[in-house]
């Protein structure tokens, strides 16, 4: 669905509307982490243990491989930008972390709430 706003000074914008639903696809190129076969309960919930599949840039220490924290789906945890969610650290409800945020340290953390920007959370 396409839609025409009008903005400031009369000037016409094209936005793309989709469903809010709806995901954009993500390639395994693109992708920065895999859930492993390991998982959790949490109030009800299954987590799941993420994996990297490419090194993540300078400000956090993931390389390929790394084993990170439990998350409970790939909405709470973007996969652009060098955001991560370390290996203690349990992740529920609605929860983002996205952008260069690290959330580290022995932490449940339930939604809702957003981490973003370049938020350390210890």
């Amino acid at each position: 669905m396409k839609l025409k706003l009008l903005g400031n000074f009369g000037a016409c914008h094209d936005f793309e509307a989709k469903d809010s639903n709806q995901k954009e696809a993500t390639t395994m190129d693109t992708k920065k982490y895999e859930f492993t076969n390991e998982t959790v309960q949490f109030h009800d919930k299954t987590l799941h243990r993420i994996r990297a599949l490419r090194d993540l840039g300078s400000d956090v220490s993931v390389v390929k491989g790394t084993l990170g924290g439990f998350i409970e789906s790939e909405d709470n945890l973007s996969h652009d930008g060098n955001c991560w969610v370390c290996y203690g650290v349990w992740i529920s409800g609605s929860v983002v972390v996205s952008d260069n945020a690290e959330i580290s340290g022995d932490v449940n953390v339930v939604g809702p709430i957003t981490f973003s920007g370049n938020a350390k959370v210890w």
